[in-house]
């Protein structure tokens, strides 16, 4: 069951299947993903926003998980935003990486409260995917 793959990870997890997805992307699951599956999507003006709950403030890691490709983006947006803080926004290779091994994406202070990640086209050439993104409690 796709629910208790994810638990099993620990942390936070939000999946794409949670995701709200704006613009026009498109449902996979031909390549390696977590959950049901994946979406993917090109060109300008495309959105998937993950928003997850934090319970206790603190320093976490966060992780993207997707399958590389050649036809991927090396250059996905990815804006964190994070309740009282300035946006973050990271420019990912999903060219590359493991469903297995997740990219650490780096460690953020977060406070307790809702938080969005938001996985954006613009600007990026190539398929953009969208699977997971983890929090874990980071040292």
């Amino acid at each position: 069951d796709d629910a208790k793959e994810l638990a099993k990870l620990g942390g936070i997890v939000v999946d794409d299947s949670q995701a709200k997805l704006e613009g026009k992307w498109t449902q996979g699951e031909s390549l390696g993903h977590l959950g049901g599956g994946y979406h993917y999507a090109s060109g300008a003006g495309n959105r998937a926003t993950f928003t997850f709950e934090v319970k206790d403030a603190g320093k976490y890691e966060l992780r993207g998980y997707w399958q590389g490709h050649e036809n991927r983006s090396a250059n996905a947006a990815l804006t964190i935003n994070r309740a009282g803080e300035k946006p973050v926004t990271l420019r990912l290779n999903q060219k590359v990486g493991e469903i297995d091994k997740p990219a650490s994406l780096g460690k953020f202070q977060f406070a307790a409260g809702t938080h969005t990640l938001v996985l954006s086209t613009d600007g990026a050439k190539g398929n953009v995917h969208a699977d997971a993104f983890q929090l874990i409690l980071a040292d």
